[in-house]
């Protein structure tokens, strides 16, 4: 898998959240994005081509690519945190136990 070169979500919490952000891309393509690079993180050191091999549209591929879901997730937490907010993620302990177990649990 190349590098990419651009502003990389490093966190869990970050990357779910850049690819909640990623425009054309929902909750159950996230998640197998996720399962596909082995986590979401990975999906962004995914390159370009690599991306769009999975089947994204470009839109997709190239808001991840270039980091454009990624500012807008490192923007969206610092307004979670500005309102005492916490993102919550499947990965996370905190996460609803029920929830998780529904057919398409939000993440």
């Amino acid at each position: 898998m190349a590098a990419n070169p651009t502003v990389r979500p490093d966190a869990a919490p970050l990357s779910w959240l850049a690819l909640a952000l990623t425009p054309g891309l929902g909750p159950t393509r996230a998640r197998k994005l996720a399962e596909h690079f082995g986590s979401a993180e990975s999906v962004f050191r995914a390159s370009l081509t690599e991306l769009e091999a999975c089947g994204l549209h470009a839109a997709a591929a190239q808001a991840i690519a270039t980091g454009k879901s990624a500012a807008k997730a490192h923007e969206e937490l610092g307004k979670a945190a500005d309102a005492g907010a916490h993102i919550l993620t499947l990965d996370d302990p905190a996460y609803p136990p029920l929830l998780r177990q529904i057919y398409d649990p939000p993440s």
